[in-house]
């Protein structure tokens, strides 16, 4: 799988990072139960192999990304928005560069707390939204036969969905390093040329990301 390096370099990252955090104990204050959380996200986006059939361009993305999230003891709500870019080739002999294709993504995660191994928890999440496509340039003038023809690629706006799981290590009481991996279904409407005729069907997709995430906490309450 592409990603599995990727996963092995971060999970590097986040075990450095976690040198950082400092020794536990008893008397050490308990959190709130309640809490705001703010991370900035970097990653890499694996788009979906099958999208090459069309003419994308798949090779691992970077994806910045950033989440807001409300935390309640084991569980946690967030929303998220993310960003990358890809290119899609027009097929067309005049064109002379392929448009940009940039992807917008923003969702709702419902997460919880699933296990913690010694000072790492481990979290799961579920996650839907909107993708939001959109190309630069949006238009293309090519020569057909003496005649210019203007081609246009419109705006794209799906649902999709999908699921998660990440780990996560304090840094201190307001500051934690995580790593989140998800998966991300979505649809598209698409068309091929079969033999002398062009299909049109509406096909599914998922694109895989990893990414490394700084989570800075504001308490809402204090425990005592």
């Amino acid at each position: 799988m592409r990603v599995r390096g990727a996963i092995s370099v971060a999970a590097l990252l986040v075990a450095a990072g976690t040198g950082m955090a400092r020794a536990q104990s008893d008397d050490v204050e308990r959190p709130a139960s309640w809490r705001i959380g703010i991370a900035p996200t970097i990653g890499a986006l694996a788009l979906d192999s099958h999208l090459a059939d069309y003419r994308w361009d798949t090779s691992i993305s970077v994806q910045p990304g950033l989440r807001i999230g409300v935390h309640h003891a084991r569980f946690a709500t967030a929303l998220r928005t993310s960003w990358a870019a890809t290119e899609q080739s027009t097929g067309l002999l005049d064109a002379t560069s392929a448009p940009r294709v940039h992807l917008t993504q923003v969702d709702l995660a419902l997460e919880g707390r699933i296990a913690t191994l010694k000072s790492v928890e481990v979290w799961g999440s579920g996650h839907g939204g909107r993708m939001f496509l959109g190309y630069e340039p949006d238009q293309i003038t090519v020569d057909a036969g003496g005649t210019p023809v203007t081609v246009s690629f419109d705006a794209i706006n799906e649902w999709c969905y999908g699921f998660g799981v990440a780990l996560r290590r304090d840094l201190a009481r307001h500051l934690a390093l995580g790593l989140q991996l998800d998966g991300t279904g979505f649809n598209l409407d698409t068309a091929h040329r079969l033999g002398n005729e062009i299909v049109e069907s509406r096909e599914g997709f998922v694109n895989w990301s990893l990414s490394l995430e700084l989570l800075g906490f504001m308490d809402l309450d204090q425990t005592q």
